[in-house]
């Protein structure tokens, strides 16, 4: 997989599938590096590199941290945009994304719901049954998990 720095010489955001996995929320490992943008969607292939660019509108271009490495920086969705994002794109190449396998326990719940109903009220409603089962499974197994 191609290293996140990549992104930020186009003012991407590294988000998605690539997002969920850099903070755990997703055990899988994706094959392409997946970023957010303003500009148009495009998907660069080159030997073993692969970068996806997924459109969104300025409007919901927010959310987002710098991280630096020694190799340079680049934007990293917050966890809760890289959720929203994955949601809002999956369905509108008309994919439901499955959510069961997400780790829900180190998400700001309220930020989410937040971020989702700044999207079209499709992707709000997607998570939602997901997000309240997840809490219903966390609240028997800790009653601290409440308290975020």
């Amino acid at each position: 997989m191609v290293s996140p720095p990549f992104c930020v010489f186009w003012g991407l955001i590294t988000s998605l599938e690539s997002g969920l996995r850099e903070y755990g929320i997703s055990t899988q490992s994706p094959r392409t590096l997946t970023c957010v943008t303003t500009e148009r969607q495009r998907e660069f292939r080159t030997g073993n590199i692969a970068i996806s660019y997924r459109s969104i509108t300025p409007r919901l271009y927010c959310g987002f941290v710098r991280m630096t490495t020694r190799y340079g920086s680049y934007l990293l969705a917050e966890p809760e945009k890289a959720i929203r994002d994955w949601i809002y794109l999956g369905l509108q190449n008309g994919t439901a994304p499955a959510l069961d396998e997400l780790h829900f326990s180190n998400i700001d719940r309220t930020k989410l719901l937040h971020y989702a109903r700044r999207f079209p009220s499709s992707t709000y409603w997607h998570l939602l049954p997901a997000l309240v089962e997840n809490l219903s499974a966390a609240r028997v197994a800790s009653p601290s998990f409440w308290r975020k």
